[in-house]
């Protein structure tokens, strides 16, 4: 499986096992953040520490989980951008609409 999904206190816990969120994943993942805000999950955390690649296909998997949550009055947080993703984020303008934090323990914080 490319993601694991656990419930937390206050958030879900998205975690990408993949190394690339390309064209072919891409799919999958919307379909995990709409699961988790059918089922009254607002808050999802994002860990992408295992990615290396994301390609558009895998930026608007993340934009369409960051609408869902705000649209549910949530929040959406990335954790462990690779240094390419960021850079891909900051080209294309995304790093003012995604929130990316850190480590997985300051993003904990940020759902209290």
């Amino acid at each position: 499986m490319n993601f694991s999904i656990r419930k937390k206190e206050n958030h879900t816990l998205v975690t990408v096992s993949s190394e690339n969120l390309d064209t072919f994943l891409a799919p999958d993942l919307k379909a995990v953040f709409l699961k988790v805000v059918e089922a009254g999950g607002t808050n999802i955390l994002v860990d992408l520490n295992r990615c290396k690649y994301c390609d558009t296909s895998g930026l608007g998997a993340l934009l369409l989980g960051n609408r869902l949550c705000l649209d549910a009055d949530g929040n959406f947080v990335l954790v462990g951008i690779s240094p390419r993703i960021r850079e891909m984020m900051d080209l294309v303008g995304l790093d003012s609409l995604l929130k990316v934090i850190e480590n997985e323990e300051e993003a904990y914080l940020f759902f209290d």
